[in-house]
């Protein structure tokens, strides 16, 4: 009698873990259950969340991440250091990771407490900067927003602004709000009309939607304070793209790609 094979599947998944202290962790789970794998620690604590890329395709990936021990930190998928960059203020803005000028080369992107943009190579050393007139929380969107094959790289401060800034760190516009930006802005092609809109909330209680070229278009007031970014989809797959958002008024939000709401989920707190 020919005995049975018995085979074991095993699913591995290393989950890159920032907490608001000062460590990051990679932890592992398998089929067996879950165990750290190996921790770095920074100088403070980290509100930044992590982007794993293969930065410098070398088919290993890295892991970038900010810490309010005013740097970025750039670690190799065993959590050893790559490199870091040291800013003037916490960094507590998610960094974006594209190649902003066709060169086959991505770059980094982010913000700081010291109220600055700034643009790496993927060495960490500083190609451009941009100063604003308050914090920049907010992690920077990378888009083509007015098609010219260009990128354009938006975002928020806490000096009421959202500006947009060509792929050389040049100021193209900014609009003002009526308190600070938190919110990560997104993009989306809402009306058909070729070009993108960008959709944002700010702590003046409104989720905002600009056209490319920073002027609004229509705004929607929660009454309290938005930090959460907002996610664009055609939810119900019937050809229109929807917005979704959260509000301090305890309540996520679905609205038409025209501002007007479509429902509402309130939550406990």
């Amino acid at each position: 009698m020919r005995g049975k094979k018995q085979f074991l599947l095993l699913v591995i998944f290393i989950i890159i873990t920032p907490f608001f202290h000062d460590k990051i962790n990679a932890i592992k789970t398998d089929s067996f259950g879950v165990s750290l794998n190996w921790t770095y620690t920074t100088d403070d604590f980290i509100a930044s969340s992590p982007v794993i890329i293969d930065i410098s395709k070398d088919n290993n990936l890295e892991i970038l991440i900010g810490s309010t021990d005013d740097y970025l930190y750039c670690l190799d998928n065993s959590g050893s250091i790559v490199w870091s960059f040291q800013t003037l203020g916490d960094v507590r803005s998610t960094p974006a990771i594209w190649d902003i000028n066709n060169d086959d080369v991505v770059e980094v992107i982010f913000g700081s407490d010291d109220n600055t943009v700034y643009c790496l190579d993927i060495n960490g050393n500083e190609i451009w900067t941009f100063e604003t007139n308050g914090h920049v929380f907010t992690s920077p969107t990378i888009a083509d927003i007015d098609l010219d094959g260009d990128f354009e790289i938006i975002f928020g401060s806490t000096d009421r602004k959202l500006y947009c800034l060509s792929e050389e760190g040049s100021l193209i516009w900014t609009h003002p709000v009526g308190d600070f930006i938190y919110s990560s802005p997104a993009v989306a092609n809402l009306n058909s009309d070729y070009y993108l809109e960008i959709v944002f909330g700010s702590e003046d209680n409104k989720l905002y939607c600009l056209n490319y070229l920073g002027q609004e278009l229509w705004t929607y007031d929660t009454l309290r304070d938005i930090r959460s970014s907002p996610a664009i989809a055609d939810l119900d797959k019937n050809g229109e793209l929807e917005i979704i958002f959260g509000s301090e008024n305890n309540k996520v939000l679905c609205l038409d790609a025209n501002g007007k709401k479509i429902w509402s989920y309130k939550t406990n707190d």
